[in-house]
C-alpha cells in the first residue's frame, strides 16, 4: 500500500517545486501527464504548467482567497514491497488517469530516504486541460474530490494488491496481497 499526502500547495510559478524535485541529480525517474520535458516551443515543465493554468483561468482568485495553482503530492509504498522505479511511476499515473486524468502532472520519482524507498512526487496542475475547469469539490488538503476520498483510499489498496505489494484492508489492517484479495471478495 502506498502512503499518500499532500505535501504543499503552491498559489504562485511551478517553478520553485520542479526545480527542488530536480536539482541535484536525485531525481530518478520521471513521467508526464499532458505536459512534456520540453514542449516544442523549449519550454520546460514548470513553463507548461504555469502559461496552461495561466491560459485556463486557473490563476483567477476565489473572491479574496488566494488559488492554489499547483499540488506537491508524495506516493510512496512500503519499504518490504521493494518497487521499482518503473513500477512506482506506472502506479502513479495509473492513480492520477483514474481521478485526475485531463489535468496535467509532472511526475519525479527520488530515493533519497532514509530507507531508499523510491516514492514519486507530483506537481499537479489545479486546472482540466480538456474542461477549462478548476479542480471544483477539490480539498487543498486532500487534492482530490472530496467525495471521492474512501473510494481513493480504496482503489489505491486494489492498485498496490494487483502489483503484489501490502495493501490496507477494509477494516484498515495492512496485509499482503494474496490476503487482500480474499477479504476484499469477502466484503462484496
Amino acid at each position: 500500500m502506498t502512503a499518500y499526502k499532500v505535501k504543499s500547495v503552491h498559489a504562485s510559478s511551478s517553478r520553485d517545486i520542479c526545480n527542488y524535485l530536480t536539482h541535484d541529480e536525485r531525481a530518478i525517474g520521471y513521467a508526464y501527464n499532458h505536459c512534456l520535458e520540453k514542449d516544442m516551443y523549449e519550454r520546460a515543465v514548470y513553463q507548461q504548467l504555469d502559461e496552461a493554468r495561466s491560459a485556463l483561468g486557473g490563476t483567477l482568485a476565489y473572491g479574496s482567497q488566494e488559488v492554489p495553482t499547483s499540488y506537491h503530492l508524495i506516493i510512496s509504498p512500503l519499504k518490504d514491497d521493494c518497487v521499482s522505479t518503473e513500477e512506482i511511476l506506472d502506479y502513479t499515473i495509473t492513480l492520477l488517469n483514474l481521478y485526475v486524468p485531463d489535468f496535467s502532472a509532472f511526475v519525479v520519482v527520488h530515493d533519497d530516504n532514509e530507507n531508499n524507498i523510491r516514492h514519486a512526487h507530483v506537481v499537479l496542475n489545479n486546472v482540466s486541460v480538456s474542461r477549462a475547469e478548476r479542480n471544483g469539490g477539490m480539498r487543498a488538503s486532500y487534492a482530490l474530490p472530496v467525495s471521492r476520498e474512501h473510494e481513493f483510499s480504496r482503489t489505491r489498496s486494489r492498485l498496490a494488491a494487483e502489483r503484489g505489494w501490502h495493501a490496507y484492508t477494509h477494516e484498515g489492517v495492512l496485509v499482503d496481497a494474496e490476503t487482500w484479495f480474499m477479504l476484499d471478495a469477502h466484503h462484496e
